[in-house]
């Protein structure tokens, strides 16, 4: 976080009047003000109050970030008025609410928190996930996690996660493989300091299924045991279904698919479903087959994940 306070300009309203009347009251216009900038101050502070301490639970894009769409509401509106918040945090957790809604608002707020403090590694991080989802640049997406490394490499798991992906669809074995083993010693760590961490448990089921030393019987675990903290976490529910169709056990796999029907908008689209190869196992099974039509998606999985011509100056 940027601080334990927030500091603010104090709310000025453009106005040649300076006494103003509200329900029957006259009130000075400067006492308005600062009545305004305490509430202002007092609802960021609530909202810093609620986001988790833990890496491992910071990047929330995916889902289930720590702003509401209140919260989001309130932040525009703030800026519609004219209220200057200076911490890079409160932007980069409303890009965070935004991912999945509004990809360009989201990297309007991240950009808007690095404007900020340049230094902001979960801003990096999220940079460098929109650029990966969003923009298929590799090299940008590798670029913010490098960022966030070489000023510390010690505690910022889905930095790595994030890199681990970059080597992965760029082909590099040895570095997606190194990426993944360090993310997945910090979040090893992270579920022991708080074992209700939900999305210490997600991450480390991921590192289990991607790494190395791939242990899908553990990667299992992990997902079930972040769904039991938070039953609707989508990451967890759609990468168990993944891990089961893998394994394939189309009917479980299947049931996990059909809780996120009634999630988000368009947030099976979102997880990229319809050229997933994890369900290449199950493509043909009729369970499988009604379901996607039923949700009127077309499976067509990519044959394999090529990397793009200039490797190695990414890579570099």
């Amino acid at each position: 976080m940027d601080g334990n306070a927030s500091t603010f300009v104090p709310v000025r309203l453009n106005c040649s009047v300076r006494k103003l009347e509200i329900a029957g009251q006259k009130i000075e216009l400067s006492v308005f003000e600062d009545k305004i900038t305490n509430e202002v101050m007092k609802a960021i502070n609530e909202l810093k109050r609620a986001f988790p301490a833990h890496k491992s639970s910071r990047f929330v894009s995916i889902y289930g970030s720590d702003v509401t769409a209140r919260d989001a509401y309130m932040i525009e509106t703030f800026d519609k008025i004219g209220v200057k918040i200076h911490e890079a945090e409160i932007f980069n957790a409303v890009g965070n609410y935004y991912f999945i809604r509004d990809k360009e608002k989201s990297r309007t707020y991240y950009e808007r928190a690095l404007h900020l403090n340049p230094d902001n590694a979960d801003a990096h991080t999220s940079m460098g996930f929109w650029y990966l989802l969003y923009g298929n640049d590799l090299k940008s997406a590798k670029q913010e996690c490098d960022l966030v490394i070489k000023k510390d490499s010690s505690n910022h798991p889905w930095t790595y996660v994030c890199l681990g992906t970059v080597y992965k669809r760029l082909g590099i074995a040895d570095e997606q493989y190194e990426a993944i083993e360090n993310a997945k010693k910090m979040f090893s760590i992270d579920v022991v300091d708080d074992k209700t961490n939900f999305w210490a448990h997600f991450g480390l089921g991921w590192c289990w299924s991607e790494g190395k030393d791939k242990n899908f019987e553990k990667a299992i675990e992990c997902q079930k045991q972040a769904l039991k903290l938070r039953p609707d976490f989508a990451p967890a529910r759609y990468n168990l279904a993944c891990l089961l169709a893998q394994r394939q056990s189309a009917t479980d796999a299947v049931t996990e698919l059909r809780h996120l029907i009634s999630g988000p908008k368009k947030l099976l689209e979102f997880f990229g479903i319809a050229a997933d190869s994890d369900f290449k196992c199950i493509a043909n099974n009729d369970e499988f087959v009604n379901f996607m039509e039923a949700i009127n998606i077309n499976y067509a999985p990519k044959s394999s994940e090529s990397a793009p011509k200039n490797t190695e100056d990414i890579a570099t």
